[in-house]
């Protein structure tokens, strides 16, 4: 999600410059109607120092205005949000709400861009001619041509950075309706995983806990309009697995071979309507008897088989081990060949 973060807050950087632009233009507008004010003030004897203060300090109350209008905001949306979820939609663990961090970040930010984006405007405020500004006529032609061209500027960049910003827009969007049609290599609707918990000290023998299992998927596979129900050691890809080291039959090791290995029941594939590519899976019978076989899918095979001679060949996952009480394994499973029987799609 690193990316995709990035990409989000560099739309938003370019969206709050775009305003800072507007706010920017409007004050050079606002200290053009007021040069009049200002050569009075330049008049009375106030120095150009005082005049940027009190500037700058109106651009920082509406920076701060802005700001606690945009806090009240986004606890008004985090408030609104939470409301029309529906009940228990996270865990209780779980916390919506805003961040502290990044609120003194954004307060920053806007403290900073108040006075980034005020100062251009406040320092040719601050400059009036008393001579000239104190005639209407004089001062409103001098004002015009004084502040034409920061006009210019503001709206050239104004622009620009929409055009970045729309063209941004456009390309995340194409990207996500691009991601919404990849495919996953296997079907995740109207599909649930239940995650089962099971004590320490039950069905402590791997026979014991297959059969055990067996009866739970049993039970739910009975249960009306449920088609398929399958019993894994992790659900659904990309993380269906823990990571675990293994070697292949008559090939050297290579450094860092690594896989994602996980442990499931020959439903498995149909549940999550994962195609088979080639060979078969291991059945009931098999399972029951806690056959020594593997399924792989097509980037392992492609990557270690690449002469497609992956079926019947053995690989062996030498540190494997039970991980009791989530997983028992079948007996001698760490030390023995597991012979390749299918080879399905990734997922």
């Amino acid at each position: 999600m690193g990316g995709t973060l990035y990409l989000l807050l560099g739309g938003v950087a370019v969206l709050l410059m775009i305003g800072c632009s507007n706010l920017s233009i409007l004050l050079l507008a606002r200290g053009m109607a007021r040069e009049h004010e200002f050569a009075v003030r330049a008049a009375l004897g106030a120095n150009r120092g005082r005049i940027l203060r009190q500037l700058l300090t109106e651009s920082l109350l509406l920076g701060l205005a802005g700001a606690a209008t945009g806090v009240l905001i986004a606890f008004g949306a985090v408030a609104a949000t939470k409301s029309i979820l529906p009940t228990f939609s996270f865990t209780a663990e779980f916390s919506v709400r805003i961040n502290l961090p990044v609120l003194v970040f954004s307060l920053g930010v806007a403290l900073a861009a108040s006075l980034l984006f005020g100062l251009s405007p406040a320092l040719k405020s601050s400059q009036p001619d008393p001579g000239k500004c104190l005639q209407s006529g004089v001062c409103r032609i001098a004002g015009n041509a004084r502040y034409r061209r920061a006009y210019s500027l503001l709206i050239s960049g104004q622009i620009a950075l929409t055009l970045m910003l729309l063209a941004g827009a456009a390309a995340a969007i194409e990207g996500f309706a691009r991601m919404l049609r990849m495919p996953l290599g296997y079907d995740p609707h109207n599909v649930i995983s239940i995650w089962m918990p099971l004590q320490e000290d039950s069905h402590t023998n791997w026979i014991y806990r297959a059969a055990y299992l067996d009866r739970l998927r049993q039970k739910v596979a009975d249960v009306p309009g449920v088609k398929v129900a399958a019993i894994a050691t992790n659900a659904t890809p990309p993380r269906s697995g823990w990571e675990a080291s293994f070697e292949v039959l008559g090939q050297t090791e290579q450094s860092q071979q690594t896989a994602l290995v996980n442990l499931v029941g020959p439903e498995y594939f149909r549940a999550l309507r994962i195609p088979l590519m080639q060979g078969r899976i291991w059945s009931e019978a098999e399972s029951n008897n806690g056959a020594h076989l593997a399924v792989i899918n097509r980037l392992l095979a492609r990557c270690y088989f690449p002469h497609g001679d992956a079926l019947g060949r053995s690989i062996i996952l030498s540190k494997f081990e039970s991980r009791s009480p989530t997983t028992i394994s079948a007996p001698g499973i760490a030390v023995s060949w597991l012979q390749v029987v299918g080879i399905v799609a990734d997922s």
